[in-house]
C-alpha cells in the first residue's frame, strides 16, 4: 500500500496559526454559547423573581398594617361600646374626593378610579360596603425630600396615609405595584398603584 504523503506532512506555520485561531474561535462560541448566555438568563429570571418578591413583601406589608389598624379600631370600640364611624354617604364620593384627590393623592399622575356598586348585603347590620379601584401613579416628582425619601417610600408612605385617614371607615383588601420595566421597587423612579379599598357606609 502506497504511504499516504499528506498523513505524513508537517503543518506550515501559517497553518499551525489558522488553526490555533479557529481553535480560540470555537471556543468562544462555545463559552458564549453554553456559560454566558445561560447565566446572563439565569440572572435575569433572579432579578425579576426577586422584583416579584419584594413586590409581595411590600403587598403583605401593607395589608398587615391595615389589618393591625382594623383590629386596633374594632378593640377601642370594644372598650368605649361606642360608634367611631362618622356618619357620611359615599355615594355621593365628595368626602372620598376631598380626603383623596386633594389631599394624600394630589400630584400623583394618571389619578383614577373605578366607583363600584355598594353591597347590598352588607345593609343587614346597618353598615354598606362600597368597593372602589383607585389607580395613581407616584414619581421622582411626588417624593418630599430626593435626598433621604425615594419613590418606593413615598409610595409606601401614600399608601398607609390613605388608609389611616379618621374621616373615613375603609379597608384594603387587593394592591398591585408595578414599574415600567419591572425593575426593583426600593430603585424605582415611577411606581403604579392598583389598589381596591371597601369603603364604610352607614346604611
Amino acid at each position: 500500500m502506497a504511504d499516504n504523503k499528506y498523513l505524513k506532512r508537517k503543518f506550515t506555520t501559517r497553518e499551525i496559526i489558522l488553526l490555533i485561531v479557529l481553535f480560540i474561535v470555537l471556543f468562544i462560541g462555545l463559552y458564549f454559547a453554553l456559560v454566558y448566555y445561560p447565566l446572563r438568563q439565569a440572572n435575569q429570571d433572579l432579578d425579576e423573581q426577586l422584583a416579584k418578591a419584594d413586590n409581595d413583601l411590600v403587598v403583605a406589608q401593607t395589608l398587615k398594617a391595615n389589618y393591625d389598624r382594623q383590629k386596633a379600631a374594632i378593640e377601642q370600640f370594644k372598650e368605649n361600646n361606642t360608634a367611631t364611624m362618622p356618619k357620611y354617604n359615599n355615594n355621593d364620593q365628595q368626602l372620598v374626593l376631598q380626603v383623596y384627590y386633594n389631599g394624600v393623592l394630589n400630584g400623583t399622575t394618571d389619578l383614577d378610579f373605578i366607583w363600584g356598586n355598594v353591597n347590598p348585603d352588607s345593609a343587614d347590620n346597618g353598615v354598606l360596603l362600597r368597593t372602589v379601584t383607585f389607580v395613581f401613579t407616584v414619581t421622582e416628582a411626588n417624593v418630599n425630600d430626593p435626598a433621604t425619601q425615594s419613590v418606593y417610600d413615598r409610595t409606601i408612605e401614600i399608601l398607609h396615609t390613605m388608609m389611616s385617614n379618621p374621616q373615613i371607615r375603609c379597608s384594603m383588601s387587593n394592591l398591585n405595584l408595578s414599574t415600567e420595566n419591572g425593575s426593583n421597587l426600593e430603585v424605582a423612579t415611577s411606581i403604579t398603584v392598583n389598589t381596591t379599598i371597601i369603603f364604610y357606609e352607614l346604611a
